[in-house]
């Protein structure tokens, strides 16, 4: 059952989401490569919380602080936004619009107590660790 406070109904099978998460590792270190320092570390900072979430998921303080570090990431990169031609900013823009439609289809499925929220969720994993790196090459 879909309960207050972005609480998931069920941990079962959360272990997808863990290997997702060593994505956002990738994706820190070619940001690292091809010097993006800020962006590395931050990416780093939400691999770091995100596994730790995820490695035995459950309601509770390392989830807190990994919601926390999706929101300063998301900040992050909304306010690098502002620093970026066109064509970069309607890219980020469409990566959120995108992340939006995953994460709301997530709770959809969540409310009524449907497992497969997890496939969305991966996605979401897998769709950002993607951008973050397709943002230094465009």
């Amino acid at each position: 059952m879909y309960i207050e406070d972005n609480i998931y109904s069920s941990y079962d099978n959360t272990e997808y989401l863990f290997y997702t998460s060593f994505l956002f590792l990738l994706s820190s270190i070619l940001c690292y490569l091809y010097n993006s320092l800020y962006s590395s570390i931050i990416i780093f900072l939400l691999f770091l919380t995100s596994i730790n979430h995820w490695k035995k998921a459950e309601n509770g303080i390392r989830k807190r602080i990994d919601l926390f570090m999706v929101k300063m990431t998301t900040i992050f990169y909304f306010i690098r936004s502002f620093f970026e031609d066109e064509f970069k900013r309607a890219f980020f823009y469409s990566i959120w619009l995108t992340i939006i439609i995953f994460y709301t289809l997530e709770h959809i499925l969540d409310f009524y107590e449907n497992t497969q929220w997890i496939i969305f969720h991966m996605a979401i994993h897998i769709y950002t660790a993607y951008s973050f790196v397709m943002i230094l090459f465009i």
